[in-house]
């Protein structure tokens, strides 16, 4: 391949990654103002692409979709990941669990609140939230096993269910969205329930 030849591969892949980004961006753009439907014309539009430029890079809207959870999974999968130290004080792993679902669940709500509007119709989207519940329930389990592993099964099982339950993205977006509850007051409310029923 000629110097030039690799020159212009080279420009046409960095306008292509250019505008593979601003499409997400614009996708995202639309969550951040509640609007979880966007139109692959609306999506064009918004990040100053043709639409066939879309449909070459992404194929359609929920493609689109696709790519921005796959961006948001790897810019805060650590913080999702990072479970507190199983032998550290109930205190401690309650309040850091908590302090790190809230950052995450706060970073990600606007494409978490899209998957769910848009789970119905997209089997990609509803094995991509089932894998991450399951995720996130096995570190639910890993930081509290210390106060589940001595209960009888049944009500180790109602115990689980019932922190994973207060560990998750919906009871966090309820605090926020429906009960209109500042960060910080959300925080405090889920951390009270959660050392509530391990006290309980």
């Amino acid at each position: 391949m000629t110097a030039r030849a690799s020159q212009a591969t080279d420009g046409r892949t960095a306008r292509a990654e250019r505008n593979a980004s601003a499409i997400v961006d614009a996708l995202l753009s639309f969550y951040r103002r509640g609007d979880y439907t966007p139109t692959v014309e609306q999506i064009a539009e918004r990040a100053g692409l043709t639409r066939r430029s879309v449909y070459n890079r992404f194929g359609d809207a929920e493609q689109v979709a696709l790519e921005l959870a796959r961006r948001q999974l790897a810019e805060h999968g650590p913080l999702y990941a990072a479970a507190p130290r199983p032998e550290a004080p109930r205190a401690q792993r309650i309040a850091q669990l908590v302090e790190q679902r809230a950052a995450l669940y706060e970073a990600i709500a606007p494409v978490r609140r899209a998957a769910l509007a848009n789970a119905h119709r997209s089997p990609t989207i509803r094995r991509q939230m089932r894998e991450l519940s399951r995720f996130g329930r096995s570190l639910v389990e890993q930081t509290f096993q210390c106060e589940l592993a001595p209960l009888p099964p049944a009500r180790r099982q109602t115990a689980l269910e019932l922190l994973d339950l207060l560990c998750s993205f919906e009871a966090w977006d309820r605090l926020r969205q429906v009960q209109r509850m500042g960060a910080d007051a959300a925080r405090e409310a889920m951390e009270r329930a959660v050392r509530g029923a391990l006290e309980g």
